[in-house]
């Protein structure tokens, strides 16, 4: 078996990202090092391999990052699009299923589809419905501003993200 490597040194590569942009899948993998450049840790690694869970611990670390000013030029926007994809995976896979992804096939199901260009189910579960109109205010305030929100004020809005 072929070892998958660092997209910046060629080191073996324990942070792997998939995004899908209308149709075109890109991979992105981090070795240790640059992955802690980054801010991402050993339980960040094993959790890239386990599903959707994964986005809000990469969020998090992404804000981190930003609020601490130490997001190397060569990650910001890969790390800021992995986040909208997935943000926007869930919701889309959500709005056309009724329940969030259970598993990476069903998020990258949600990545594949264009936002409001499928049909939708009603969503009777009125905290579900409000995390998925919060996740879709939050890709477009990052799509907006081409950033995640970095202060208090502006992360307040997103709290039922969260």
């Amino acid at each position: 078996m072929e070892s998958i490597v660092c997209d910046v040194c060629g080191a073996p590569a324990v942070f792997h990202s998939t995004s899908i942009d209308h149709g075109k899948r890109t991979e992105s993998h981090l070795c240790a090092a640059h992955g802690t450049e980054v801010g991402l840790t050993n339980d960040l690694a094993e959790l890239t391999a386990t599903g959707p869970s994964v986005d809000v611990a990469v969020a998090n670390a992404f804000v981190e990052m930003v609020a601490t000013g130490n997001v190397p030029a060569f990650a910001k926007d890969t790390v800021l699009k992995g986040v909208v994809d997935n943000l926007r995976g869930t919701a889309n896979f959500t709005r056309l299923h009724g329940r969030p992804p259970s598993s990476v096939a069903e998020l990258l199901e949600g990545m594949a589809l264009q936002q409001g260009n499928f049909p939708a189910v009603e969503i009777k579960d009125a905290e579900l419905r409000e995390k998925v109109e919060c996740m879709e205010r939050l890709i477009g305030f990052c799509q907006t501003h081409q950033r995640t929100p970095n202060t208090p004020e502006e992360w307040a809005q997103f709290a039922p993200c969260l």
